[in-house]
């Protein structure tokens, strides 16, 4: 059973089948209120089902007359069970507290909101870049209730799409679990090999690698490869480009007496790009896909070698 049909079957004692929802939260909604919104929307009411949304003071809710032929979720709205104010929670949040109730507190895609919530209702530093920041600015322009709902109407989009990245994102990483091996070099620098496997290269670097190789097939047998760094990491990969280079020119029987074998590109050798960051080295990628001749020579094998031999001699603390 997926998370929206559990959802909703844990909701099922609490509601009456086939009676339209008014989801209640408070006006000038937080990132709380809005996440508690977004998942009842997304899990818990049944899509053919009617819902209204409707908006009160904090501390305020809806009278027994306003509840009667519906299905009343009251989230965040300063009291009920939906709300943490007190609650004398260690650290939660109304979001945190509806996601237990619905069972979706294992959701993988659902962790960074929870988070999020939690960090935002404790008044924790929050990154500068984080949709928090981008609600509290299209917050500040509402001034009515109809401007709520296009606030929140636009912000439950957001959330869609963003729920989408983390719940690929907790797919990859079990994959990653299941099949993916993390090799430690006596350096200390820890690379990944993904080989077929380049949408695992961000579960990766979230399981601890600095670097992460990794190869994608294509027609006739040929492949394309790609390293590139954590963000995190101090590790580069400019001496690596020389070494793959001088062993591709071997293969291919080149001279490379006199040639930069460390720019982005080398003519004479074909396919190997080094980004200018020195954080990326690629032979082939979907954006610039390699035909005939341009095709790396070098077997996987022999990439591998060439990996752990040349960065396992980097000083990781000085490669910058």
């Amino acid at each position: 059973m997926n998370n929206a049909a559990l959802a909703v079957a844990l909701n099922t004692a609490g509601a009456t089948a086939g009676l339209p929802y008014k989801l209640v939260i408070h006006r000038h909604p937080d990132t709380d209120a809005i996440l508690c919104l977004w998942a009842a929307q997304k899990f818990v009411v049944p899509k053919e089902v009617e819902c209204i949304i409707i908006f009160v003071d904090a501390g305020d809710g809806l009278s027994e007359e306003e509840k009667v032929g519906f299905n009343v979720i009251e989230m965040d709205t300063g009291r009920g069970e939906l709300d943490q104010h007190e609650k004398h929670l260690k650290r939660g949040s109304s979001f945190k507290l509806f996601c237990e109730k619905h069972g979706l507190i294992r959701d993988g895609g659902l962790k960074p909101f929870i988070e999020l919530a939690c960090a935002s209702d404790n008044v924790e530093k929050i990154d500068k870049t984080s949709i928090h920041y981008l609600f509290k600015a299209r917050r500040s322009r509402c001034k009515t209730d109809g401007d709520w709902q296009t606030f929140v109407d636009r912000a439950i989009e957001d959330l869609d799409a963003l729920y989408g990245q983390y719940a690929a994102w907790a797919k990859s990483d079990a994959e990653f679990r299941k099949t993916g091996d993390i090799k430690t070099l006596s350096n200390g620098v820890k690379v990944a090999f993904i080989f077929g496997k380049p949408n695992l290269r961000e579960a990766a670097y979230r399981a601890g690698a600095d670097v992460a190789v990794w190869s994608e097939h294509r027609s006739g047998g040929k492949s394309h490869f790609g390293i590139q760094t954590s963000r995190n990491s101090t590790v580069s990969l400019r001496s690596l480009a020389r070494t793959v280079r001088i062993a591709e020119a071997q293969e291919r029987k080149i001279d490379i007496a006199g040639m930069d074998i460390g720019a982005s590109t080398v003519t004479a050798i074909p396919g190997w790009y080094l980004h200018d960051s020195g954080n990326l080295l690629t032979c082939g990628t979907k954006t610039h896909p390699l035909e005939g001749n341009q095709f790396s020579k070098l077997s996987t094998g022999l990439l591998c070698k060439l990996v752990e031999r040349t960065l396992g001699k980097l000083n990781v603390k000085s490669v910058r």
